[in-house]
């Protein structure tokens, strides 16, 4: 029922896929004479194919390799593949579609690490249309590996009920009620939910069954709705609609929305913490016209509120293998958190000069193996952070504007030094309401002059009045600011009195 009214009622421009879209590169025919690996391209028509997001779990399994490339473009022996597979493909078939993709299947694996694999590094960058044109997306929720059975549809939890209730002219009517937090915990509560690349397939398919725990629960671009609440649930914020073109988006519903819901999930391979969200990144592009994709971050937000992410609390850890330059918040573990609000009614105190980052691979949008950004400030400010390995210090600016003002630092990674931590504060955006300035933390890297490299973030929790913006305190910036900044950039650029010292930051 659900299928059917989304396909033939539903907006057009909503709920279908996508118009102009790449076919997957392989598919799984699942006739009921057989299964076999088939090419889409060399298909008479286009097919209509249902996707699968599931958890893999740590037991090996029947996976597509160059091994046994050959023998699965003849058949793919149904009895060789594990139990959430199998299920799939029932499911598929009485949906009464005669494809499905899997990528476990229609990806060739390799075991040398997925740096070593071209045809993973291709696929990877497919997302956005494999999903995006996927004609329905088959969500396991509740499994945590492929060996587990799809949860028993007759057995439906607490996702709310119906009653018979009187009305006071004594009529009779049935009425639904549901808990608020319904669909937050059938969609996000879910162990499937908490893995990143389940994220983004979740936001690019046009339309979702998830099969969990607490029932059947049905997600498209314009209905949430469940076993017991079968024409849909009021009032629910659906996240596909903010990759569907010229969707209207704000701050709280926008790009990061998105990156500090992904950032709660995790990954086996920490390597894939761009390339699972290169889809989401890819659809974003479309309403993105001149814009330039930075490794998680928008070129035309760096002035405002891309460089002033944050991880959210938690003692930081060390700094894992490198995948993407510091100023990106894909640099580190955990979960993210965007400072918006007061701040962005503020004045940037930085000017960009270049910014670039290098694919790793073909997809633009994928893994990076280098990048830097370039930019002009209006000055540094030389500080001590206190010794200790605790996120949150409150850190004095005493070598260089004496006792002026207190800083809230918060480290994005462990700091190198074991005593107290020498860090540069570059200010990004002064607060337009309170007056008050907020930025990153910096530290010298490589012996390169004007070099640095991001390790926290800052914000000030009070300045006396007479430092309020912009009397006191732009000259306190133009001279012990300017002077430190003078001391360490690169170049000073007179053409740009406001920020005129240049840094790179890497």
């Amino acid at each position: 029922m659900w299928l059917s009214q989304c396909s033939n009622e539903h907006e057009h421009g909503l709920c279908h896929g996508m118009e102009t879209r790449e076919l997957p590169t392989r598919l799984l025919s699942i006739r009921e004479n057989g299964i076999k690996l088939v090419m889409p391209a060399s298909l008479q028509e286009t097919p209509r194919y249902a996707t699968l997001s599931y958890c893999w779990g740590s037991r090996p399994f029947t996976k597509l390799t160059s091994e046994n490339y050959d023998a699965f473009m003849d058949d793919v022996p149904l009895e060789s593949l594990p139990e959430t597979l199998r299920a799939a493909i029932d499911y598929t078939r009485r949906l009464g579609l005669e494809y499905i993709w899997i990528d476990a299947l229609c990806i060739i694996q390799t075991f040398k690490g997925q740096d070593e694999n071209p045809d993973w590094l291709y696929e990877a960058g497919r997302m956005s249309s494999v999903f995006g044109g996927s004609y329905i997306n088959l969500a396991v929720s509740s499994s945590t590996s492929v060996y587990d059975r799809f949860p028993d549809q007759k057995k439906m939890y607490s996702c709310g009920f119906q009653v018979q209730v009187q009305t006071q002219d004594k009529a009779s009517q049935l009425q639904d009620f549901y808990a608020p937090d319904t669909v937050e915990a059938m969609s996000y509560g879910t162990h499937l939910a908490t893995r990143g690349w389940v994220f983004q397939e979740k936001l690019l398919a046009p339309r979702t069954v998830h099969f969990g725990d607490r029932g059947i629960f049905w997600e498209c671009r314009s209905t949430i709705a469940t076993q017991v609440h079968p024409h849909g649930l009021p009032d629910t914020d659906r996240w596909g609609e903010l990759l569907v073109k010229g969707a209207p988006r704000s701050k709280e519903r926008g790009w990061n929305a998105i990156v500090e819901r992904y950032s709660k999930t995790n990954l086996t391979y920490g390597s894939d913490k761009l390339p699972a969200l290169a889809g989401v990144a890819a659809r974003m592009q479309d309403d993105a016209a001149g814009d330039q994709y930075l490794a998680g971050l928008w070129r035309n937000s760096l002035l405002s509120d891309g460089l002033l992410w944050k991880r959210a609390g938690g003692a930081p850890t060390k700094r894992p293998e490198w995948r993407a330059p510091t100023w990106s918040w894909a640099s580190v573990d955990g979960e993210i958190k965007v400072v918006e609000g007061i701040f962005l009614d503020g004045t940037s105190m930085i000017r960009v000069i270049q910014a670039w980052t290098e694919p790793y691979g073909p997809d633009p949008y994928g893994a990076v193996k280098g990048g830097e950004l370039t930019i002009g400030c209006a000055g540094l400010v030389h500080t001590f952070l206190p010794p200790g390995k605790d996120w949150n210090r409150n850190g004095s600016l005493a070598s260089d504007l004496g006792s002026y003002a207190t800083m809230n630092c918060l480290d994005d990674v462990v700091l190198e030094e074991d005593g107290s931590a020498s860090v540069f504060i570059l200010p990004v955006l002064w607060d337009g309401n309170q007056n008050l300035p907020t930025g990153i933390m910096l530290q010298i890297c490589g012996d390169k002059k004007g070099h640095f490299r991001r390790v926290g973030s800052y914000f000030s929790e009070h300045l006396p009045i007479l430092l309020r913006w912009p009397n006191d305190l732009l000259v306190v910036w133009e001279t012990i600011g300017a002077s430190t900044a003078e001391a360490h950039c690169s170049q000073v650029d007179h053409h740009y009195p406001e920020t005129p010292y240049v840094i790179t930051i890497v």
